[in-house]
């Protein structure tokens, strides 16, 4: 918990990607544009998956999803995918429907400080 002479720590971690693009903000770009495109995608078919009692897939979406996540050193939000992903494992739904608050929570934290832009 951040305290008043403690910034709260960003969502994600602008050098751990720009690192893995080698330095290429276009690249970088180009990346989140499509993380942006299919985190939406895998979350409305991770809601699927739980509704429709799918466990390998809910174990398959969250587990893409984390990967993504990964990339842009977001930690709380790949802790969730990761917690989404064991309950898929162990096709635990009630777990599931009570992590995916979290879940969208935490991506959508991510995905507001990838929509503001890459930091000069």
């Amino acid at each position: 918990m951040a305290s008043e002479n403690q910034p709260a720590k960003s969502a994600l971690d602008w050098d751990v990607a720009l690192e893995a693009t080698g330095g290429d903000r276009g690249l970088l770009q180009e990346l989140v544009d499509a993380f942006l495109a299919e985190s939406r995608s895998l979350m409305a078919g991770i809601e699927r998956a739980i509704a429709d009692g799918d466990a390998a897939e809910l174990q398959r979406l969250a587990h893409s999803l984390k990967g993504g996540i990964r990339f842009f050193g977001a930690d709380a939000p790949a802790e969730a995918a990761w917690r989404m992903e064991q309950a898929g494992r162990d096709g635990d739904f009630s777990a599931a429907q009570k992590l995916m608050a979290d879940l969208e929570g935490e991506l959508h934290k991510l995905q507001a400080a990838l929509s503001a832009g890459i930091p000069t």
